[in-house]
């Protein structure tokens, strides 16, 4: 009789929020600015993002600003080709979004690797923005925010719903189903509140960079918290803040006309 075979051991996982947590600022407003300099979304498209960004900016996320993005962004790039945007996500990695990264967090990402773990990136941006952050980190994979596809052409509608707050933990849940990870022994990393049931979710939840209510959540329960942001990234986030509050202040005129002087000059 042969011998018994040894148990196999739970697969494990990470998975990282991606904007504020993994990078400084809005993965999505990025990328929206390189489409805008390639001419496949126009003016007024970038001109709602950049508002958007400084609201994120000055007040965090709020689940209704998610979901308008998202469906302003639907109706900005339909038509346009999955390989086309996914090129132009790869030519902003090294100058837009690698410079954005928080080192602690990329170490956290590379000592989950180094243990065998799954690294998964879920975040409420475009599932392509996610899946070629993950590649670049080499990381497992990319959760984000899917549209519809017909023939290699985006489509003006969702593929299921915004990956944000209830949705990225189900998400993760699912995920986990369909490839064997015990939760249990799993991490989760977000500086948001509205991503707790995600944290809830997992055996090892740390509040990264958390914002005021996580961060009340995370020393209530003893979770682990990480500081990601060194003193130079404390004060590029407050120059954006100042810049935030600045602009919302000049009003949203302000706003399209200096940002039509910008890509102009760009």
């Amino acid at each position: 009789m042969p011998p018994p075979s040894a148990p196999t051991a739970p697969r494990v996982a990470a998975f990282f929020d991606i904007d504020k947590t993994l990078m400084r600022g809005a993965s999505a407003s990025v990328v929206a600015t390189a489409l805008l300099r390639r001419g496949l979304i126009n003016r007024r498209t970038i001109a709602f993002a950049v508002r958007q960004s400084l609201l994120y900016a000055l007040f965090g996320e709020k689940v209704s600003r998610v979901s308008n993005v998202a469906q302003r962004a639907m109706r900005s790039v339909a038509g346009q080709s999955v390989a086309q945007m996914g090129e132009v996500i790869e030519q902003v990695w090294e100058p837009a979004i690698r410079p954005r990264l928080y080192a602690r967090t990329v170490e956290r990402i590379q000592w989950h690797l180094e243990r065998g773990d799954e690294v998964w990136l879920a975040s409420a941006t475009p599932w392509l923005v996610s899946e070629v952050m993950a590649t670049h980190l080499g990381a497992t994979g990319g959760i984000g925010t899917r549209l519809a596809v017909r023939d290699g052409f985006l489509l003006a509608e969702l593929d299921g719903p915004v990956v944000h707050a209830h949705h990225k933990a189900e998400a993760v849940r699912r995920l986990a189903a369909e490839r064997g990870i015990d939760l249990s022994q799993s991490w989760a990393y977000s500086d948001s509140f509205h991503d707790v049931e995600m944290l809830e979710a997992v055996g090892h939840p740390v509040a990264v960079n958390a914002d005021v209510r996580l961060a009340r959540v995370a020393r209530r329960r003893g979770w682990d918290r990480l500081a990601a942001r060194t003193r130079t990234d404390r004060l590029r986030d407050r120059s954006l803040k100042t810049v935030a509050a600045t602009l919302a202040g000049v009003g949203a005129l302000a706003v399209v006309s200096g940002l039509s002087h910008l890509v102009g000059g760009a």
